[in-house]
């Protein structure tokens, strides 16, 4: 705790109101983006997305997700 990540693989969660398409990021403490992945997004329900990190060297990351214009972090 608090890693986010188990078995290698980082799972999000994301409410969405309508399908499209969403953008998740994983991004180093310096700013360089390490990892970009599209999914489909299903419409008002709750996707969850995986994606393999096992390639990742240990550290600290912040996650970037786009979806519908939108931006969390």
């Amino acid at each position: 705790y608090p890693n986010p990540v188990h078995d290698g693989n980082l799972n999000i969660e994301l409410l969405t109101t309508h399908q499209g398409k969403a953008t998740v990021k994983i991004i180093d403490m310096i700013g360089h983006i390490i990892k970009v992945q599209d999914f489909t997004t299903c419409g008002n329900c709750t996707n969850i997305f995986s994606l393999d990190v096992n390639q990742l060297p240990s550290g600290m990351y912040t996650t970037q997700v786009l979806e519908s214009g939108k931006t969390w972090i």
